[in-house]
């Protein structure tokens, strides 16, 4: 959701006028029932970004980018050449 935030300036799930409490099982309902995507990548972001975003919110979490291990994510396109132990 974060790189969706970055990426479109806005949250992909809109959650319009809640009760105090209400935002956490509102959102939870959003992400169950509505499958979110970036359609048309934003000046400056790459095609894959567009991807890894896309795969991280799939409705599904078993086919969920990352579901197998934080590896499936440290392997993704979009990541290519990144230093994951100059990260450490």
């Amino acid at each position: 959701m974060i790189t969706y935030e970055l990426m479109l300036g806005r949250r992909p799930f809109q959650v319009n006028r809640l009760k105090k409490g209400e935002s956490r099982q509102t959102i939870k309902a959003q992400i169950q029932k509505e499958q979110v995507k970036v359609l048309n990548v934003p000046s400056g972001w790459s095609k894959n970004s567009q991807d890894f975003t896309n795969r991280c919110l799939t409705t599904d979490p078993a086919c969920r980018l990352g579901a197998s291990g934080v590896e499936d994510l440290m392997r993704h396109a979009w990541f290519k050449g990144f230093d994951w132990d100059a990260l450490k």
